[in-house]
């Protein structure tokens, strides 16, 4: 299983869930659009890298750089997957 590209469900239970290939696409275009690479070595660092980047919107902003239709897409999946982050503003 890939830290990076996995979906978050994936890591927390270890299976996947309907939306998984969707988030797990979104992680890859962020990373493929330049997005930071972090060097994390377990589930949970990669867990706490990623309620991070989705309630300060790191993913949403770094994606919509390239293309509203990417921001928009993660938007989607974030909403879809019912990221239970806390927004963070500022």
């Amino acid at each position: 299983m890939s830290l990076h590209f996995s979906s978050t469900y994936a890591l927390q239970e270890g299976k996947l869930c309907s939306a998984s290939d969707a988030e797990s696409l979104v992680y890859m275009l962020y990373f493929a659009c330049g997005g930071a690479f972090p060097d994390l070595d377990s589930v949970e660092g990669e867990l706490q890298w990623r309620e991070t980047s989705w309630s300060r919107r790191l993913i949403q902003q770094k994606l919509g750089d390239v293309s509203n239709v990417l921001k928009a897409f993660a938007d989607y999946v974030d909403s879809l997957c019912g990221t239970p982050y806390p927004m963070i503003y500022g």
